[in-house]
C-alpha cells in the first residue's frame, strides 16, 4: 500500500504550478457560506498562470475575515477545465482558521459546484461564462465522518481521481479546541467501476489526540459506506456519493 504524506497546505511551487494548460481567461467565482456569513472572492484568471490572493473579505453582513486562496487552471483533456487550488479562511478567534481546503477539480463554465462541505461551511466554484456540461464530470464527491464517542465531525469534498484533496477543520472558540485533519487520494476508475481510496486522518482536542486511522479501502460512487476503526471509541466511515 502506498502510505500518504499529509502536505503543507501550501503547495510547493514547483509540483503545483508546472502544469501545461492553454492561455485563455476566465472568471473564476468563490464563496464560503455559513448560515447569513457568506464570504465571496472573484478574479479573472489566466489558464496556465499561478494566481495568489491574500487578504481581507468583508460581507454584505458580518466582520471582515482573512482569506488565502491560491489557484491554477487548466484544460483536463476532456474539454474542460481544471481547478488546482488552497483556501484558507481565517477564525473569528486568532490561531482557529475554521476552513482550509486544497484539491484538484473539474469545472464546466456556468456551472456552480459545491466542491466541499465542512464545519457548518459550504464552499463553491464556478467559472463563469458557457460551454460544455458534461452530467458527469468523472470527479468523486468523498463524504466522511470522524466520530469518537459523542463527537462526530462530518466533511465532503469533491476530487479528481489520481488527485490528493486536503481538509482542515477547527471548531472556532470552542473549549477544548477541537481539530480535524483529513487526507484523501482516489484512484482511477477500475475495470468494475469501483476505486481505491487512500486516506489519513485524525481528531485532536487541545492537541490531544483523541483517534487516528491510516490505509486504503475499495468504494463505489453511489456503493455502501464503509467503517474503519479509529482507535477507542473511534471510527472513520467513508462514501463516494454519486455526483
Amino acid at each position: 500500500m502506498k502510505i500518504l504524506v499529509r502536505l503543507a497546505f501550501f503547495f510547493a511551487a514547483a509540483a503545483l504550478w508546472a502544469v501545461p494548460a492553454q492561455a485563455e481567461t476566465c472568471l473564476l467565482k468563490m464563496t464560503a457560506v455559513k448560515g447569513k456569513l457568506s464570504y465571496s472572492y472573484s478574479k479573472k484568471i489566466e489558464a496556465g498562470k499561478q494566481n495568489s490572493f491574500a487578504g481581507k473579505v468583508k460581507p454584505r453582513k458580518g466582520p471582515a475575515r482573512g482569506m488565502v486562496f491560491h489557484s491554477l487552471l487548466s484544460r483536463d483533456g476532456k474539454g474542460l477545465f481544471s481547478l488546482d487550488y488552497q483556501f484558507e479562511l481565517s477564525g473569528a478567534v486568532k490561531g482557529t482558521p475554521p476552513l482550509q481546503l486544497q484539491s484538484r477539480v473539474s469545472l464546466p463554465r456556468g456551472r456552480k459546484i459545491l466542491a466541499a462541505t465542512a464545519g457548518g461551511w459550504k464552499y463553491y466554484l464556478e467559472l463563469a461564462g458557457k460551454g460544455a456540461r458534461p452530467a458527469d464530470t468523472g470527479d468523486y464527491q468523498l463524504a466522511a465522518s470522524f466520530g469518537c464517542g459523542s463527537v462526530n465531525v462530518p466533511v465532503k469534498i469533491v476530487v479528481a481521481p489520481g488527485s490528493q484533496a486536503n481538509a482542515i477543520i477547527m471548531d472556532e472558540g470552542a473549549k477544548p479546541v477541537r481539530k480535524f485533519v483529513m487526507t484523501v487520494l482516489p484512484g482511477k476508475p477500475d475495470p468494475d467501476g469501483g476505486f481505491t481510496l487512500q486516506y489519513q486522518a485524525e481528531l485532536k482536542d487541545d492537541g490531544e489526540l483523541l483517534g487516528t486511522a491510516q490505509g486504503q479501502v475499495k468504494l463505489s460512487a453511489g456503493g455502501p459506506q464503509k467503517t474503519i476503526a479509529a482507535g477507542k471509541n473511534c471510527r472513520l466511515s467513508v462514501k463516494a456519493l454519486k455526483f
